[in-house]
């Protein structure tokens, strides 16, 4: 029963950032709510995470999004935030980062999905990597 209800607070925590998120405008602010993320023992939430990734491809800060993903101590929990990470380095060019995560994923037992074959597909064609591009699924 707590567990339940550990996990119900957790969501309605998660939801309350969403917003927050979404209405994100720069790295700065990102900063600020990713400090209130850790204050909410929330910087493990692949779900959280994988928001504030979005708010890094949009500004343009890789970097920064890279920090957060490698923080999560289990970041198999969802295909959505590994193809953030691959869908980011493609779009702007860091083909050979865009294979990497999708590697990795695959290493942690992450099964790729269409949305993340898609994605590194681009990087796949700029590196000629034949053998991932072929990959069977």
């Amino acid at each position: 029963m707590a567990t339940r209800i550990g996990a119900f607070k957790i969501r309605e925590l998660e939801n309350f950032f969403v917003p927050i998120l979404q209405n994100c405008k720069n790295i700065v602010e990102l900063k600020s709510i990713h400090a209130r993320v850790i204050k909410y023992s929330l910087s493990q939430s692949n779900f959280l995470v994988t928001k504030m990734v979005d708010v890094c491809d949009k500004s343009e800060d890789l970097g920064y999004a890279s920090l957060l993903f490698n923080q999560v101590k289990e970041p198999n929990g969802t295909i959505v935030s590994w193809t953030a990470m691959i869908s980011g380095y493609t779009r702007f060019g860091s083909y050979a980062d865009a294979l990497d995560v999708f590697r990795q994923m695959q290493i942690v037992g992450v099964e790729p999905d269409e949305i993340s074959i898609i994605s590194v597909l681009p990087a796949c064609a700029q590196l000629g990597a034949l053998e991932v591009g072929k990959m069977d699924t």
